[in-house]
């Protein structure tokens, strides 16, 4: 997806969007999982309040996290008929699941839920691209930023989720984070510093040109 012009609009999804639906409301708290891997693909959820991490183990016991999902976005969707990774409650989650025997219950068109998730995938290869780990973390704030539609925002996941999302180490991605709060593309607040303001898009778009298409951002200085 090209962010060609940056015009943050608030969401119109809702708590109670799905609430008389034929959903089973589900609760988990941070770090307990939603599903194994190898489990029965035979649910599908929406998120009303809270974030998963979808992530496989490798061989080397090392976590790599294949994308994250937030409040008012899908997930479980497969390919087969089990399980390709894990599910894991990244903070209090609070769930609407959905089987899908019958999908003529499901308030989503799976094909369109389909599309998303790989145009989503293709992004971030693209972003993956960029050779440097301020690359990659710049690459990731303007899809953080596209996600929740504002240039403002807390990041709901740790360093370490973000370092195992772009294939780098927690130092790096700290460095990044620095790095780009230096370069005034953005500034960091709170006491673990995930509240994220973007100051200039501009300079975020310049650190990730190494990234062949990569998403871009326009927008003022602040």
């Amino acid at each position: 997806m090209s962010i060609a012009n940056f015009n943050p609009q608030p969401r119109i999804e809702t708590r109670s969007m799905y609430q008389f639906t034929a959903g089973r409301p589900e609760c988990r708290p941070a770090d307990e999982l939603v599903y194994r891997e190898d489990d029965p693909s035979s649910s599908l959820y929406y998120i009303e309040v809270g974030a998963v991490r979808i992530y496989r183990l490798l061989l080397d016991g090392r976590r790599y996290t294949r994308s994250f999902h937030c409040a008012g976005e899908w997930f479980g969707l497969e390919g087969g008929e089990r399980r390709a990774a894990f599910a894991e409650a990244i903070c209090d989650l609070h769930l609407i699941s959905y089987s899908l025997s019958n999908m003529r219950t499901l308030p989503i068109d799976l094909v369109d839920l389909a599309m998303k998730e790989v145009s989503a995938a293709r992004d971030r290869q693209l972003a993956m691209v960029c050779q440097s780990a301020i690359g990659r973390v710049a690459a990731f704030i303007i899809e953080m930023a596209a996600r929740t539609g504002a240039q403002n925002f807390e990041l709901f996941m740790s360093r370490r989720d973000i370092a195992d999302y772009l294939g780098l180490t927690t130092e790096s991605v700290a460095r990044s984070f620095t790095g780009l709060t230096a370069r005034r593309a953005i500034r960091m607040d709170g006491l673990t510093h995930r509240i994220i303001h973007v100051l200039s898009p501009e300079r975020l778009n310049a650190v990730t040109t190494a990234a062949r298409g990569s998403k871009t951002l326009t927008g003022r200085h602040s």
